[in-house]
């Protein structure tokens, strides 16, 4: 079990560095790969991902997870104003 949830915060952290791709490192592509073909797996992230505010807009090898903010409660959500400076 710990293993799992191991590899569901690994993944949600992966999806949220945009340097990072599948294709560029091997665990990535292995949760990534598990996430596609695992129900139970994918259930449990969208589950941990809308806890932290987050939603799952796709998961692709190309591209991993793709998250963005469930809404403008969550810590994520960021306003144009507060991106510009960055």
């Amino acid at each position: 079990m710990s293993n799992d949830l191991e590899a569901i915060g690994q993944i949600i952290a992966y999806g949220l560095d945009p340097r990072l791709s599948p294709g560029r490192n091997a665990r990535y592509a292995e949760l990534v790969a598990l996430f596609r073909n695992d129900s139970k797996f994918r259930s449990q992230v969208d589950i941990v991902t809308v806890g932290q505010g987050l939603q799952i807009l796709d998961c692709s090898p190309i591209y991993g997870l793709v998250l963005t903010a469930s809404g403008p409660d969550s810590p994520y959500h960021m306003r144009l104003d507060e991106y510009a400076p960055m």
